[in-house]
């Protein structure tokens, strides 16, 4: 069973980790803002905060570990069911508040994270088609059929002019 400094410190470690899991949300917030608006400056910014953040959380992951190996080297500090076990039982409430917060901010950071993600490849998607017309390569499927500016349709593998000299 952990001693009441113990867990108090346990709890604090997680409240850290929430506050940083919080920052990391608002930067992916803010990175999701700075992609639809195709700032550069402001995604750096983004990218940058989110490797510092995400160094912080593992560093207090790597320490809470530590810590809880120390107290009690039978626990797996993965599995919360045997850290929830040597808690006393006049504080899980409260441990399990905050761990609960800490998974919830977490969840949504990996949602936003994948949100973001998903912007990136369409960007890259559209670019890599822009590119590719600009080449006079196909970008669509053989089957796929456009359309020309008087209605006439052409196969999207016959490679298409851009400019006439």
């Amino acid at each position: 069973m952990f001693t009441e400094q113990q867990t108090k410190a346990l709890i604090a470690l997680v409240v850290q980790q929430t506050k940083l899991a919080t920052d990391l949300r608002h930067t992916l917030d803010d990175e999701k803002l700075a992609l639809t608006n195709r700032d550069r400056l402001k995604i750096e910014v983004c990218a940058s905060q989110k490797l510092d953040l995400m160094s912080q959380l593992e560093t207090l992951e790597q320490s809470r570990c530590l810590d809880l190996g120390r107290w009690h080297p039978g626990v797996n500090p993965r599995k919360m069911s045997q850290v929830f076990a040597q808690i006393p039982k006049e504080q899980k409430s409260n441990a399990a508040k905050h761990f609960k917060q800490l998974r919830q901010t977490l969840r949504a950071c990996a949602r936003q994270n994948q949100i973001n993600g998903a912007i990136i490849h369409v960007a890259k998607q559209f670019t890599q088609r822009v590119l590719a017309t600009l080449r006079g390569q196909a970008t669509l499927p053989a089957e796929a059929s456009l359309y020309g500016p008087n209605g006439q349709a052409f196969s999207a593998t016959e490679t298409q002019s851009v400019i006439t000299v």
